[in-house]
């Protein structure tokens, strides 16, 4: 599902969402929300990743066709299998990561574009999820 996002170098993203059921194929299947900092092929995920080893959060970032990533810990107290909230601000070219409240990790991403102009939505990759009380804001 993807819908356009406000045209600002800042926004608030959000979701709860909760894990239904594992796919098949992916050895890490992932559930979460995926947007572009600028253009198509310059992507941002921020993924709960169930089955990686003592599971994990994940940054993704793809710039010019290159991938980065960072895996981040649950946070005290996750239950994947109960509902949780992600969330990401950007002010500029800081993007800002939250799950259930908490802030979990914060990243800079260089060539944001300062009109804000792109798209935001929701990822499952290899997995069944409830999504709830998707929001965007300027």
């Amino acid at each position: 599902m993807w819908t356009k996002r406000p045209m600002s170098t800042g926004f608030t993203l959000s979701v709860r969402a909760r894990l239904l059921e594992y796919g098949r194929r992916d050895k890490t299947p992932k559930y979460g929300l995926l947007f572009s900092n600028t253009e198509p092929g310059n992507d941002i995920g921020y993924y709960v990743e169930p089955l990686t080893e003592d599971g994990k959060l994940t940054v993704l970032v793809m710039e010019k066709g290159v991938f980065s990533w960072e895996r981040i810990p649950w946070p005290f107290g996750f239950d994947p299998d109960d509902f949780h909230t992600l969330k990401v601000t950007r002010k500029g070219s800081t993007y800002t990561f939250y799950v259930d409240g908490r802030q979990v990790s914060q990243r800079e991403v260089p060539r944001v574009d300062p009109k804000g102009l792109g798209r935001v939505g929701l990822a499952g990759f290899d997995v069944l999820a409830e999504f709830r009380d998707f929001r965007v804001q300027k």
